[in-house]
């Protein structure tokens, strides 16, 4: 019964039981494991701005889950949930980006996002927010030394004006070219 009130909200588009069906569905709890529908509803919850389906969708689409691997669809939607104040997504893109996972790396943009998650004001206890802010300041100081200053001067020229911390939306990297 409760599956069919969470279908019934999801349906009528309340974020919350969308990401609630999305993991149900994710996890096979009341229902038949389904990553493509998972997937699916997620993208719903993550449209209609529930940040918390807004990480997820991208991590699923960057393993592959659903069966098919997308790392240009995890990006967009990492930065997506950047632009909201996704301290974790905007970790995950730098990541992305530092890796050249889409193309070749952009470790000017990527040190741009890790700045950024540095600034995040982390809730006491929340041991997952301190280790993911921790770790991109870890990176901040290793392209530190990589980048140029005219590189760095651009990667601090893209966070000024910025705001910081959770509410932070780094600048739009510019696509690779082919």
């Amino acid at each position: 019964q409760a599956i069919q009130w969470i279908g019934r909200a999801a349906a009528g588009g309340f974020a919350p039981a969308q990401h609630e069906l999305a993991r149900r569905y994710r996890e096979g709890r009341g229902m038949t494991k389904d990553l493509v529908a998972s997937q699916a509803w997620l993208d719903r919850a993550a449209r209609g701005g529930w940040v918390a389906s807004q990480l997820l969708p991208g991590q699923m689409l960057e393993r592959g889950e659903s069966g098919i691997q997308d790392i240009q669809g995890a990006m967009m939607v990492y930065r997506a949930a950047g632009q909201q104040g996704s301290a974790e997504a905007q970790f995950r893109l730098a990541q992305l980006l530092e890796a050249g996972a889409a193309g070749e790396p952009d470790n000017v943009t990527a040190y741009a996002l890790y700045k950024n998650v540095t600034k995040v004001e982390v809730p006491a206890g929340n041991e997952d927010a301190k280790k993911t802010r921790d770790a991109a300041a870890a990176r901040v100081a290793e392209l530190k030394n990589k980048l140029t200053a005219e590189e760095l001067k651009k990667a601090e020229d893209a966070l000024k004006g910025q705001p910081s911390g959770a509410d932070a939306k780094p600048k739009e990297p510019a696509p690779k070219k082919n």
